[in-house]
């Protein structure tokens, strides 16, 4: 694994030897070249075993915070999704104007 100064040192070697190219014809190659090898770097830190962890850890952190509501109503979503009372109930006009609005809280 990368570690942050190894990173940040790899980045620095990249950008400096895209800006000391001397040749122009290979110039224009070159910086493609090094521009893809930080990118590459930068995408290999970002997404690698970290943030990983991290979205799963978070995931799961919010999951039992909130008492496993997601779990809690996965019946009861899918049951609204997928039965026949939810396909043939009457959905309305389906608009959503600004005077439909004023009217629905005048009431």
């Amino acid at each position: 694994m990368i570690e942050t100064t190894d990173f940040v040192v790899s980045i620095f070697f990249v950008i400096r030897e895209i800006s000391f190219t001397t040749d122009k014809g290979r110039k224009d190659m070159k910086d493609m070249e090094n521009l893809n090898a930080a990118v590459a770097m930068v995408d290999g830190f970002v997404w690698g075993p970290v943030m990983l962890i991290l979205l799963v850890g978070t995931g799961i952190f919010l999951t039992v915070r909130t008492g496993f509501l997601t779990w809690r109503n996965l019946p009861y979503a899918i049951k609204s999704t997928l039965s026949k009372e939810a396909r043939t109930q009457n959905r309305g006009e389906g608009r959503c104007l600004p005077e439909d609005l004023k009217n629905s809280y005048a009431d």
